[in-house]
C-alpha cells in the first residue's frame, strides 16, 4: 500500500512537471450582489466577498434623469442629455444643440460651467474628457475641470471611434480617414498614425485598446475588405486578419494584454490568438442587432450570444453562463477579478472567488 501511494505521487508529479501543456487556474465567478434600478434597492452583500458594491460604481441613468449611489436620484431637464462617468463621480449635463457643458456632483451640486458647443465623452473615471464637435472632424481634450490638457485638441475626418483602457488610464481615437490618436491620463500624445492613402479607398470604423494600453485593434474598410490590425506600443503591426463579410458600422471588439482579440459580429463570434489565428468561431442562430458586448481582461473573455451571456477562456470554452435581456452591458472596473453587469431592470456585481 505505501509503495502504492508513492508510486501515485511519483507519476503525478512526474506528469504535472514534465508536462509540455501549460496548466491554467480555473476561474470561478460568482454573482454576490443586485440591484434593482426601478425600487432604487440592491440585495445585501454576500459576506464572502469583503467590499462594497457601491463603492466601485457611480451609478446609472433612468428614464427621467440619473441616480448617484452616494447622492440619490436627480431630474434632467427636458432636452438635455447626461454624460455619466459609470466607475467616477457625478455627470455632465448638455444640449445636442447647445452653447455650454455643465458639470454636476453625485449630490447635485454645479461644480463648473464652460461654454463648450461640443458633446463629452468622458472616460471611465471621469478624469479626460473628450469634447467631440458637432461636425465629427475635431476633438478638445479636457481634464476633469473642463480645462484644456494635455493636447488640447486632435483634427480628423469625421470621428467614428473612441476607446478607454482598463487598467491604465488612456484613450484611443479613431476618425475615418485613417488618423489615429492614443493619448495618456493626461491628454499627451502617445502616439499618432495616419492610414489615409489617396490611392485606395477607406473607411476606418471601430477601435479597440488592450487594458494596459499597449495594444490596440483597428477595423477598417481597405481594399474592398474589411480589415483588423493589431498594433502595439512601438507602432508596430503585430498581425492583421480579413473578415469574411463587410460590416458597413462599427463593430464590438475586445483585446486583452497578450494580443488575443474577441469580436462579436451581428451573425457571428471569433476569438484570435496571440498571432492572429482563429481559436474559436461560432455562428449565430439568427442575426442579432448592432450593439454587442465584447469584453476582455487577462483572465477571460465575455460576450452576448443568442441571449446569453458567456464568459470563456482563451480558447472559447465557457465556464458561466447568464441569459439576459437585450441592451445589457458590462461595467469593468480596475480590478480584473471584480465587474458588473448592468440590464436594463437590474445592476449585478460578479466577481472571481479566490
Amino acid at each position: 500500500m505505501i509503495l502504492y501511494t508513492v508510486f501515485f505521487f511519483l507519476c503525478s508529479f512526474l506528469l504535472f512537471y514534465f508536462s509540455p501543456k501549460e496548466f491554467e487556474q480555473i476561474i470561478h465567478l460568482q454573482e454576490n450582489w443586485a440591484w434593482d434600478k426601478k425600487e432604487f434597492a440592491g440585495l445585501r452583500t454576500d459576506t464572502r466577498f469583503n467590499y462594497k458594491p457601491i463603492d466601485f460604481i457611480n451609478g446609472y441613468k433612468t428614464e427621467t434623469g440619473v441616480f448617484f449611489f452616494k447622492g440619490g436620484s436627480f431630474a434632467i431637464p427636458e432636452n438635455q442629455f447626461s454624460e455619466f462617468p459609470i466607475i467616477g463621480k457625478g455627470h455632465f449635463l448638455y444640449k445636442k444643440i447647445g452653447s455650454t457643458i455643465l458639470y454636476y456632483s453625485s449630490e447635485g451640486e454645479i461644480l463648473w460651467e464652460k461654454n463648450y458647443k461640443s458633446y463629452p465623452r468622458s472616460n471611465p473615471d471621469g478624469s479626460l474628457i473628450l469634447l467631440t464637435a458637432g461636425d465629427g472632424n475635431q476633438v478638445l481634450v479636457t481634464n476633469k475641470n473642463g480645462d484644456p490638457t494635455g493636447v488640447e485638441r486632435v483634427d480628423g475626418k469625421f470621428l467614428t471611434d473612441i476607446s478607454y483602457s482598463i487598467e491604465k488610464i488612456s484613450a484611443l481615437i479613431l476618425f475615418s480617414g485613417g488618423e489615429i490618436y492614443k493619448l495618456d491620463e493626461n491628454g499627451k500624445l502617445i502616439f499618432q498614425k495616419n492610414f489615409s492613402n489617396e490611392k485606395e479607398i477607406s473607411f476606418f470604423k471601430s477601435s479597440a485598446i488592450s487594458p494596459n494600453s499597449n495594444l490596440i485593434a483597428i477595423h477598417s474598410f481597405r481594399n474592398n475588405k474589411d480589415l483588423i490590425e493589431i498594433i502595439n506600443e512601438k507602432n508596430i503591426i503585430l498581425y492583421s486578419h480579413v473578415l469574411d463579410s463587410v460590416y458597413a458600422h462599427r463593430i464590438y471588439m475586445a483585446i486583452n494584454d497578450k494580443s488575443e482579440l474577441l469580436l462579436n459580429l451581428p451573425d457571428k463570434l471569433i476569438l484570435l490568438n496571440k498571432n492572429g489565428k482563429k481559436e474559436f468561431e461560432k455562428k449565430k442562430t439568427s442575426k442579432e442587432g448592432i450593439y454587442q458586448i465584447a469584453f476582455a481582461n487577462n483572465l477571460f473573455f465575455a460576450f452576448n450570444v443568442d441571449g446569453v451571456l458567456k464568459f470563456t477562456d482563451n480558447k472559447g470554452i465557457s465556464f458561466k453562463e447568464k441569459k439576459i435581456p437585450s441592451e445589457s452591458r458590462i461595467i469593468f472596473t480596475k480590478k480584473d477579478s471584480l465587474l458588473f453587469l448592468e440590464t436594463p431592470k437590474e445592476i449585478y456585481s460578479i466577481q472571481k472567488m479566490e
